[in-house]
Formats: structure tokens, sequence, C-alpha cells
């Protein structure tokens, strides 16, 4: 065992950080194994509890997501929302972010949004419109309702820290919904300021691909993942749908946490009947991927920060709230760049909001600057950005250097609008 000082033990934190950042949201899970190794096999610090409880969430409502996805439900959405694209291909600019803030909201994952970049593309091509507006505005919406979702990642770290305290699902979504509706109507407009002229590169839109009809079973998949959500949200809100039993003298109640898990994972082989999925076909969707590499991000990642913050509390307790008590929201500023830093909302979520909560932070107030942790778009070099950049316009760019990009104006611009709007409903809602 060696005695680590402070210093190298933050070095070597933010060096696990950058190389498991190379291998995307898997690498960061690894990364937090690497740190604890060092951390409580080299240097016998006493480990946190492991983030047992927002990972089982995370599981439940991921496999109910792979479900509709393996059942054809998600590309039954994108189809109609393609069809609503393409008979109003001059609205483009409002219509575009509102379906994949849609799609992402329903699914949880904004993978499901991909397909429709280069429908996006297309009809504002043939609108005469440039593609980058529609799109920057469409990628910014997506990081925006990722904080709705009620089977995101981000929104199950964030019942996971708000749960004991008493603030339910249906409470949280009362501010997340109106502040990021808020905020993507400001990328919207922050995306109207860029030139509108069309690039010198072709202007002819490809002829669309031929797809195969729509299903009835992927209809179906579609509604029982909407009524299976629906229920989820019912019995968080309301607690007299949560069964009750006698423990000696006490009386225990199903908790909402719990009631989450049974509910989506419960619901996801009524998904999957309904969709006709096989269990190959949930496995390889790329919601189920990316859900589960999230799980393991937020297992090692949280892990080793819980685990860091635990052994220098005392330290960070007063240097942190001397800084939130002379400047209050500089704890949003601290979770956009978490999540930028982290390539992950819901590790950032899950890594800081108990911090917040440590520093006397109303649970109110946190609830507002949920929305903070949309700086996934600051740095673009995840696939989603690269995918939404390949216009064949070349209109929407990713930069030469680090930060200039098309989607840093609107995103600025949605995350201001929307953790401004979420901390005024946060205090209409508790004051």
């Amino acid at each position: 065992m060696f005695d680590l000082s402070p210093a190298f033990e933050l070095l070597i934190f933010l060096s696990a950080i950058v190389w498991g950042a190379r291998f995307g949201g898997l690498g960061l899970g690894m990364a937090g194994g690497t740190i604890l190794c060092v951390l409580v096999l080299g240097g016998g610090t006493h480990p946190a509890p492991p983030p047992v409880d927002v990972m089982l969430i995370i599981m439940a409502v991921v496999t109910a997501a792979a479900c509709l996805e393996g059942g054809g439900g998600g590309r039954y959405m994108i189809a109609v929302a393609e069809r609503v694209l393409r008979r109003h291909p001059h609205r483009i600019a409002l219509l575009a972010p509102a379906s994949t803030y849609l799609a992402t909201a329903l699914c949880g994952t904004g993978y499901v949004s991909v397909a429709l970049f280069r429908v996006i593309s297309e009809v504002s091509i043939q609108a005469g419109i440039r593609p980058e507006r529609p799109l920057s505005a469409a990628l910014i919406a997506i990081q925006q309702a990722i904080l709705v979702s009620p089977v995101s990642a981000a929104t199950a770290a964030l019942l996971a820290v708000l749960l004991p305290l008493g603030i339910s699902w249906a409470e949280i979504l009362l501010i997340t919904l109106p502040a990021t509706l808020l905020g993507s109507a400001a990328a919207v407009a922050a995306a109207a300021w860029r030139r509108s002229d069309l690039p010198p590169a072709p202007t002819m839109a490809a002829p669309p691909e031929a797809v195969a009809p729509i299903q009835p079973h992927e209809r179906r998949a579609l509604w029982a993942f909407v009524a299976t959500v629906a229920e989820a949200i019912a019995v968080s809100a309301c607690d007299t749908l949560r069964p009750q039993w006698s423990a000696g003298e006490q009386t225990v109640r199903l908790g909402v946490a719990s009631a989450l898990q049974i509910v989506m994972l419960g619901g996801s082989l009524f998904i999957a009947w309904a969709g006709r999925a096989s269990s190959e076909a949930i496995l390889e969707t790329r919601v189920f991927r990316s859900g589960m590499m999230g799980a393991v991000s937020i297992f090692g990642i949280v892990w080793a920060s819980d685990t860091l913050l635990l052994k220098h509390h005392a330290a960070v307790s007063v240097w942190a709230t001397n800084l939130v008590q002379a400047y209050p929201y500089s704890f949003a500023i601290v979770l956009f760049l978490a999540a930028a830093l982290l390539f992950s909302q819901s590790a950032a979520i899950r890594s800081l909001m108990p911090l917040g909560l440590m520093l006397g932070l109303p649970p109110a107030t946190l609830v507002g600057m949920a929305t903070a942790c949309s700086g996934y778009f600051l740095i673009p070099t995840g696939a989603l950005a690269i995918a939404c950049a390949s216009d064949r316009t070349g209109s929407t760019r990713i930069g030469r250097f680090l930060f200039d990009h098309s989607f840093l104006l609107p995103g600025l611009a949605a995350t201001v609008v929307s953790v401004s709007a979420g901390s005024v409903f946060a205090w209409l809602r508790w004051a």
C-alpha cells in the first residue's frame, strides 16, 4: 500500500478518464475500474458503495426500449416523422428538432433519430434551406430530450438521487419538460441566425431509399411501449398504486425505484410479444448496446468518483461550499462541463448531484439545474455529432478546431434558456 497524495489521485483520475474516453462509454466504465484499482488496492482507500440503484433502473428501462426497437416500434415512429417532414419541407427548421425531440423522449436515446438526419438534409435541400440550420437544432433537441425521457439513463440517474428526498418522476418531468421545450426553441432561434444560402456543393437530393412497408406488429410494439411508460409514470406519481405491507409495528410501502424496475422489466415482455421481437433482435439493437454501455459507464466512473469524494469529503466540502455560496449557479457550469468531459449526461448527474446535496443546495435547485447536463455537444466527437455532420452539402461541420462546430451556438443558447427556465419553474413549484 502507498500513501497517495490528493494531487496524484486527481492526476490518476483525469488521466484514466482521458484514456478511457478513447473507447467511448464502455471505456469510461473500464477507466473507473482502473481508478478504483489504484485508490483501493494501491492506496488502501475505503471504497464507496457501488451505484446499484441507478444501474438496476437503467437496465430495466433499456430492456423495455430495446424491445420497442427490436419489435419495429422505433422504425414505425421514424417513418411517421419522415412522412411529416417530407409533406412540409418549408417548415423543416421547426419540424426537424420537434421530430428528434419526440423520438428521443419516447425511446430514451438519440440514436433512434440517426435515420432522420439524412431525411432532414434532403428535405432542407429541396426547400432551398441550408441543412446546417435544422440539423444543428435537431441534434441539440436530442440532448435536451434525454433529460425528459422517462426511459433514459440520465433520468434514471436523477431519479436515483432525488427519490429518497420525496421527489417523484412526475414532479421532475413537470420541471424538465417545459424547460427543455423552451431550450429547444432557443436552439432553433440561434440556428436561424446562421447564413441561409446553400453551399456550392451538389444540391440535387438523392431519391429516397426503398424501405419495407410498416407492419401491424410494429404499431402494436409502439403502443405497448407507450402504455408501459404511462403505467410507470402513474405508479411513481401515485402512492396508492404501490402496495404496502406490515413489517412488525411499521407499514412499509413499495419504493418508487423498485416499482419502476418491476413495471419496466415486466412490460418488456409485453412489448416484445406485441412487436414479435426475438431475443436476438433485442440484443442487437442500438438502444440495448448504448444503454448497457451507459450502465457500465456509471458502474465504473461513478463508483470511482464517489470513492474519491468520500475520501476527501471534508476538503471538498469546504472549498465547494465557499464557491457555491458566492456563486450559486456555478454548480450548473460544473454539471455542464462534467457532461462534456465524461461524454455522458447520466454519469455527470449521478456523480455530481449527490455533491450538490452535500453542499447544501436545495433539491428544487438541483432539479432546475438538471438540464445543464446537456453539455454532451460541446466536444463534437460522439457518434451522433459525426452522423449529423454528414450532410452532402458540407454545411454542418465538426470544425477544424475544438469549438468551431455547427452545434456550439444553438447548444449554448438551449442550455442557458433551459437552465434558467427550469430554475424558475422549480422555484414556482417548491416556493
